[in-house]
């Protein structure tokens, strides 16, 4: 082993001195560089159909609630399907949250007095299974059965309510409710279909309802040989605007 020379240990000296220099001259750049920011936070995401309101009114211009009637019967033939639409919706919708659709409440009621029977626009719009031409007399006999005391019994229950609360179930949003007619209250499940553009809300569905479950007796003559089947179809449409 050999001791290093004077040459030997001014070239050492001089290198740790270089490398001390350039070690300072990193720590220096490095407390002067701006502090490194976090990455932006990735924004929530916003639901495609938002309330904008808590409480909603039905606009009855923009509401509707339509039923189909069905014939039954060997003679069936003879008679007609039929077209019912209430334009005269009144009721208001509660959010429970301003989040979700879930837990609301609604109530909604109409005038039975006031109900259109078979309309040809009505008619129109419903296809193949009502382009029979009921003449004008067969239409203010289905009216009068249809609000006689067999049927709605307008003069006894002169309005039709439904009022309930929303759920949200695996299969989607479901309103579940009482269809009160002829002074009784049936129970019902019914999926909903829901949109909301500022503040106006628009709910819709449908549902297939037994006349003798609403306390109902479908129309009958000649021991069933031209009747009415028990079996109706609801649909619904019901637009509200919300107040603050």
């Amino acid at each position: 082993m050999h001791a290093a020379g004077p040459g030997n240990s001014c070239q050492s000296s001089s290198a740790a001195r270089g490398a001390g220099a350039w070690l300072a001259l990193l720590l220096l750049l490095a407390a002067c560089a701006p502090p490194r920011r976090p990455p932006p936070a990735t924004p929530p995401a916003v639901p495609l159909s938002v309330p904008a309101a808590s409480v909603y009114r039905l606009d009855p211009r923009r509401s509707e609630l339509r039923i189909l009637v069905y014939r039954a019967g060997p003679l069936a033939r003879f008679g007609h399907n039929h077209v019912i639409v209430s334009r005269d919706l009144a009721g208001e919708v509660r959010l429970a949250a301003a989040d979700s659709y879930a837990g609301a409440e609604f109530d909604v009621s109409l005038p039975v007095a006031d109900l259109a029977v078979d309309e040809p626009a009505a008619r129109l719009q419903e296809g193949a299974d009502f382009a029979t031409r009921p003449t004008a007399a067969d239409i203010d006999g289905t009216r009068r059965r249809l609000l006689g005391p067999q049927v709605l019994d307008a003069a006894a229950f002169p309005t039709l309510r439904v009022r309930g609360t929303t759920a949200l179930l695996p299969t989607g949003l479901v309103a579940r409710g009482s269809f009160e007619v002829h002074g009784r209250a049936t129970e019902l499940s019914v999926p909903l279909s829901v949109a909301a553009e500022g503040d106006t809300l628009t709910v819709g569905g449908q549902f297939s309802v037994s006349q003798a479950a609403l306390g109902i007796s479908p129309f009958s003559v000649g021991l069933g040989a031209l009747a009415v089947r028990d079996e109706v179809e609801v649909r619904f449409r019901i637009v509200a605007v919300g107040s603050h």
